[in-house]
């Protein structure tokens, strides 16, 4: 489960659930995708999520998430080598390092996009092809 602790530092939520509240009023969008997407999504807790950095990317699930004085603390596996990674992103930064982009999401997407493609018109017709 998500851990937090209850230290405010300034400007900053104090515990995982004001940031939440935050994020609903408006303030930090830029984390919206990996926290609050979807309300029935929760925390995003053994989502799948293709992460992508300047080095690279590759598709986790959040095993983790930890709060505390602005910076939130993830807890990554791989999906295809089973290795944990960890990532502490601050939540004011507004071009952060990591972008985390719900794999469901993304499935969905190109599940869609393919649909849109597959018309009759783009079936073709070979029983009536004649050879040269």
């Amino acid at each position: 489960m998500a851990k937090e602790t209850t230290t405010n530092t300034g400007e900053c939520p104090g515990t995982i659930q004001e940031l939440l509240n935050e994020m609903k009023s408006g303030r930090y969008k830029h984390l919206q995708v990996i926290l609050n997407r979807n309300d029935n999504r929760g925390l995003g807790l053994g989502q799948e999520y293709l992460t992508v950095s300047r080095n690279g990317f590759g598709l986790y699930r959040l095993q983790d998430i930890n709060y505390s004085a602005g910076t939130i603390q993830l807890e990554l596996k791989s999906m295809t080598s089973d290795e944990l990674a960890c990532v502490s992103m601050d939540i004011n930064a507004q071009h952060p390092k990591y972008y985390l982009l719900s794999w469901e999401d993304i499935k969905q997407m190109v599940y869609a996009e393919d649909i849109r493609y597959e018309t009759d018109a783009d079936i073709w017709d070979f029983q009536n092809d004649t050879q040269p």
